[in-house]
């Protein structure tokens, strides 16, 4: 959905305290591509999406009678676990760049030369894991910014959208210096339906490094508040150097893939807990829906008070 993309965009550059920097290639990138990605996988997203001839047509992973369809789309959905995310020509391309607006993102918290970064990222990535895509995600944003900065010191991800990011969970399950922490809502209310369980804590050097926070489809704010106040606590514990935020503004009343009871003026409220933290902080653009709130929610996220620079990739 590029119109979602467009709206935040044009709103926040209402506001000329925001400082656009368009992303770049850089040859180390590939570096972290791999380390996140398998690259097999990655080779055949490519290679398939390339083999579209159409820009207006888009293939799925489904048993239907399906002419026209290239070869290569059949290779690639051996890597995809549901039938509704979308492949056509330009595929690639809007993932690639997404991915790298988080890196460049990344680059520029330890260069130092920021506290905070926002990158607009279209389209997601949290459902994406190393061998495997869904959910409308191609490529883990957020892995790359948190594999990249993980170089550097602890990393903590905070993934607050309100689907499970079973992709970055997956990513990490095994490591200790990256921490991740999900509020979503509770396995199988909500896509994708098998992951997210409070009981997955990471396996072997990673075990205790997975935090999964499970609520119920009609949370409201009472719960979320504690939710969200064990989160943080768990999190500052790990003394990250750096924070990485899944941001899922699908949280928020209105939206049509949500449901939890959340005002939307508790956004300010959940970017000071999270500012709170205090240390260098990538936002990743993951969900939200409702295209007449999304953009003044990112907005109010952006601009809560804090001793912090603006940025937006």
């Amino acid at each position: 959905m590029p119109e979602r993309a467009q709206r935040v965009l044009d709103y926040l550059l209402r506001d000329v305290s925001f400082k656009v920097i368009e992303p770049e290639e850089r040859e180390e990138f590939g570096r972290y591509f791999l380390l996140v990605h398998d690259p097999l996988y990655l080779g055949t997203l490519k290679e398939a999406a390339e083999s579209v001839k159409s820009p207006k047509t888009y293939f799925y992973d489904y048993n239907g009678e399906q002419t026209h369809r290239p070869r290569q789309l059949d290779e690639l959905f051996k890597f995809c676990y549901d039938t509704m995310t979308p492949v056509g020509r330009s595929t690639w391309d809007s993932a690639y760049w997404s991915a790298l607006s988080a890196l460049n993102g990344a680059v520029l918290l330890r260069q130092g030369k920021v506290r905070s970064v926002f990158a607009l990222t279209r389209p997601p990535g949290h459902h994406t894991g190393r061998d495997f895509f869904g959910g409308y995600c191609y490529i883990n944003n957020a892995a790359l910014a948190g594999e990249y900065l993980a170089q550097n010191g602890k990393v903590a991800i905070f993934d607050f959208d309100y689907h499970h990011g079973n992709g970055t969970e997956s990513i990490f399950y095994h490591r200790r210096r990256v921490l991740y922490v999900s509020i979503h809502c509770t396995p199988p209310r909500a896509y994708p339906f098998f992951t997210g369980s409070a009981k997955a804590k990471g396996v072997g050097r990673g075990k205790g490094y997975n935090l999964n926070i499970p609520l119920e489809p009609a949370c409201g704010l009472r719960v979320y508040r504690k939710a969200l106040s064990r989160a943080m606590r768990v999190i500052r514990d790990f003394s990250p150097r750096y924070l990485v935020v899944s941001a899922g503004f699908d949280i928020f009343r209105s939206d049509p893939d949500g449901s939890f009871d959340l005002p939307l003026e508790f956004c300010t409220e959940l970017a000071e807990e999270i500012f709170a933290v205090g240390v260098p902080t990538i936002i990743v653009l993951e969900g939200g829906y409702n295209l007449d709130s999304l953009p003044e929610l990112v907005y109010q996220f952006l601009t809560t008070p804090r001793t912090t620079s603006k940025h937006k990739l």
